[in-house]
């Protein structure tokens, strides 16, 4: 990197396009050791570095800033620019926070499609704890809006820790809904934070004793006013469909920038063995089961004075995609072109 590269670095708060395509590059190569090594045998090779680093870390935050993303959410799903400006209206800066005890919460940002939200947090916790993956809250839920015409408005939880250091922590909590999500108010609530101490022997004739350490007692409470636009893109199949000798229906597959969910009435088929697959026009794939990470499957009744049940095999993408660039979905025998 030469001083003319640093220069156009600094050289704009609201960057232009062709710069925020520059600066997205460097903020997710540099999550792959793609910046300059800090280690120099040079004085004048240090400065550089260092200045490197904090052009990165004002660049982040200006993409940031210019996109309406926050940069441990790009980091986290690597989005490109076009990505971004196509999910601008499905992302929310609610700022909701809550302070009890020591411990602050606070919710930076929300992503959200029609049957799943990302809710992002970060938390401080008195300066005497040093958070570790062991602390972690006795209990707590997400409750979104959903369309109560469902059959069923359950979901699925789960949260990755994005960053951990000290006495804070960033968390990018994810739900997955049975029902699609509606605007209106939703809620985040924590109680009770500490560690699961075990007392006992794991392998012995007794089951051992597992017992909930408080550091820090309470519950927290968040609400606000959550919206979003959908980008999902619902195919209507009803099609029929053989797996294992089963007489089902594909009825329709929904499929965002997010996420691919795929509904089939008939018999119950999580543990079937079928994997359903996205079909890309560059003919790439993206296929998952009932042991995939991100997968989230279920078989709940739709119809009761029928007796209709429905499955319902969601999976959450690693990373943004291109829904242009989907050609169709494939599901057992039968595959759904998306046009």
């Amino acid at each position: 990197m030469n001083k003319n590269d640093l220069v156009d670095c600094f050289k704009e708060i609201t960057p232009s396009p062709t710069q925020k395509q520059k600066m997205l590059k460097i903020i997710l190569d540099s999550r792959k050791g793609g910046t300059v090594p800090l280690k120099r045998t040079t004085k004048r090779l240090s400065l550089t570095a260092a200045v490197v680093a904090i052009c990165i870390l004002t660049t982040t935050t200006a993409l940031a800033i210019s996109l309406g993303w926050n940069e441990k959410l790009i980091e986290y799903l690597k989005p490109s620019e076009e990505q971004m400006e196509t999910l601008s209206g499905a992302v929310n800066i609610p700022e909701a926070t809550v302070t009890q005890n020591g411990v602050t919460i606070t919710v930076k940002q929300t992503l959200a499609d029609s049957f799943g939200v990302y809710v992002l947090y970060e938390m401080t916790v008195p300066e005497d704890i040093e958070l570790n993956d062991d602390i972690q809250w006795k209990h707590g839920f997400l409750k979104v809006p959903k369309k109560t015409d469902e059959a069923t408005v359950g979901g699925v939880y789960g949260a990755d820790t994005l960053e951990q250091t000290g006495n804070k922590r960033t968390v990018l909590y994810h739900l997955q809904a049975t029902a699609p999500l509606e605007n209106g108010e939703i809620e985040l609530n924590f109680g009770d934070l500490g560690y699961y101490k075990v007392t006992g022997d794991p392998k012995g004739p007794t089951p051992p004793d597992i017992e909930f350490v408080p550091l820090v007692e309470g519950e927290w409470d968040l609400k606000w006013e959550f919206s979003y636009v959908d980008t999902s893109k619902t195919v209507e199949a009803n099609k029929p469909l053989s797996i294992n000798g089963s007489e089902d229906t594909i009825s329709k597959v929904v499929i965002s920038p997010m996420s691919v969910c795929a509904f089939v009435k008939g018999d119950d088929i999580l543990m079937s063995g079928v994997r359903p697959t996205v079909n890309f026009k560059d003919g790439s794939q993206i296929a998952y089961d009932v042991n995939s990470k991100n997968k989230s499957f279920g078989y709940y009744l739709i119809d009761e004075a029928n007796l209709i049940y429905q499955n319902q095999l969601y999976y959450r993408f690693e990373n943004i995609i291109n829904v242009d660039d989907v050609e169709s979905i494939t599901v057992g025998d039968v595959t759904i072109p998306i046009e």
